[in-house]
């Protein structure tokens, strides 16, 4: 019922590894959010919009000896010039809403973290390959939510591990994990032991 990410992390990649994924537990660097698990900033999932699903057509079949409508006189060019309307109103108030976001974003932003690049955490990496992963993935282990391989709140790897092996990261990881490669069988990036 308690624990720190490293139990999380460990935990959920022997779920994984369980169940046939390629999963491994990271040992690596993370913003200040991700280490305290602070989420003031971010989204709830249930608030998110759910995305329509388009369905199919549902007309009836044309019937063959139907009554044509009646045929539409209005003015195509009137229709046309309220559509521009429509366009501008609406590509108006689109700039509003980015413009207060943005102003929002920039009054919530975090102080300055004077232990930024310095704070430990473990994540779980899924690598691609077992299961129909079509692309590797972490998973963060305290939320579950899973995030692409060059998310930036990751700012380092020190080592990754499985129950079979622990590999070291010999990769520059100054521009955080966006520029790691995760071919664990190349000793010049990845030092097993």
């Amino acid at each position: 019922q308690k624990g720190n990410c490293f139990d999380y992390s460990v935990l959920l990649a022997s779920l994984l590894i369980g169940v046939g994924y390629d999963a491994y537990c990271v040992c690596g660097y993370a913003d200040q959010e991700v280490t305290l698990l602070n989420q003031m900033r971010r989204t709830c999932p249930l608030l998110q919009e759910k995305r329509e699903i388009a369905e199919g057509s549902t007309e009836e079949k044309a019937r063959r000896y139907a009554v044509r409508p009646p045929r539409d006189l209005s003015s195509q060019f009137l229709a046309r010039q309220e559509e521009k309307q429509r366009a501008k109103a609406e590509e108006e108030k689109q700039k509003k809403i980015e413009e207060e976001e943005a102003r929002i974003a920039e009054a919530e932003k975090p102080p300055p973290d004077r232990y930024h690049g310095m704070r430990f955490h473990c994540w779980v990496l899924v690598l691609a390959g077992k299961r129909e992963v079509a692309q590797g993935f972490f998973l963060e282990p305290t939320t579950g939510e899973s995030h692409p391989l060059d998310w930036e709140a990751y700012l380092g790897i020190e080592s990754l591990w499985n129950h079979k092996n622990y590999w070291v990261n010999m990769q520059d990881c100054s521009q955080g994990v966006k520029m790691l490669q995760y071919d664990l069988g190349d000793a010049t990036r990845w030092e097993f032991f």
